[in-house]
């Protein structure tokens, strides 16, 4: 009797930590997807700004009082005396940061709430000039389109597309969509994105390329909120 009476203690201590094992979890996913589902709403935020020849540091001050996100760089990356022009009405957030990054020719990861500036490295995104030389206007006699979806076949806003070699690129706008001129059919268009692994892809003959990114699991391990 007293065993028996022992073997039911067990078993319903056992249930207590399954069930508790059980609850965390469910927390925890939850917690996940409401940071991601908040991260791309932010992204959608439309913004009103019309600016010119402002501050940068100021411009970044007043998006922060529209939009919820914080921006983090360092002094070098965006000095002082840089200023912008900018002429936002109704537009998403991240039709509005593709315009600042190409003016200030610097590139940005999105984490959570805080947008971190970073300076361009040699694998990364660099901004297209405000007015292309006549020898780039020659070499771009080619214009394409595309998408770039995630896993689960959504477009992704924001992603930096780079003509490997050139100092051609763009990004995507809200759908996931984008548009670019290439110098030839031997151009290799480079698509990256924080917390996604990039890829190289030929453009070859087509006229509309379509790439899927996958989740970098290793680079979100490394993520320290």
């Amino acid at each position: 009797m007293k065993r028996t009476l022992q073997v039911n203690s067990f078993v319903i201590r056992l249930m207590k930590i399954s069930f508790i094992q059980a609850f965390l979890a469910v927390i925890f996913t939850g917690v996940s997807m409401a940071h991601d589902a908040s991260a791309q709403e932010l992204l959608y935020r439309k913004i009103n700004l019309q600016v010119e020849n402002e501050q940068a540091r100021k411009v970044l001050i007043e998006i922060e009082r529209q939009v919820p996100v914080k921006f983090a760089y360092r002094p070098r990356t965006l000095p002082a005396g840089r200023k912008i022009t900018l002429d936002a009405v109704e537009e998403p957030l991240v039709e509005v940061l593709r315009k600042v990054v190409r003016q200030l020719g610097i590139t940005y990861e999105i984490i959570g709430q805080q947008i971190i500036l970073q300076a361009p490295s040699s694998s990364s995104f660099v901004p297209e000039p405000q007015q292309p030389s006549p020898l780039e206007e020659f070499m771009a006699d080619r214009n394409i389109s595309g998408k770039v979806t995630d896993e689960k076949g959504e477009g992704l806003p924001g992603v930096n597309i780079l003509v490997k070699g050139t100092p051609t690129g763009t990004t995507t706008n809200i759908e996931g969509n984008f548009n670019l001129a290439v110098p030839d059919d031997n151009a290799i268009l480079v698509f990256s994105f924080v917390g996604y692994i990039p890829q190289e892809v030929p453009v070859g003959s087509r006229t509309f390329v379509e790439v899927s990114l996958k989740v970098d699991e290793k680079a979100l391990e490394e993520i320290v909120v």
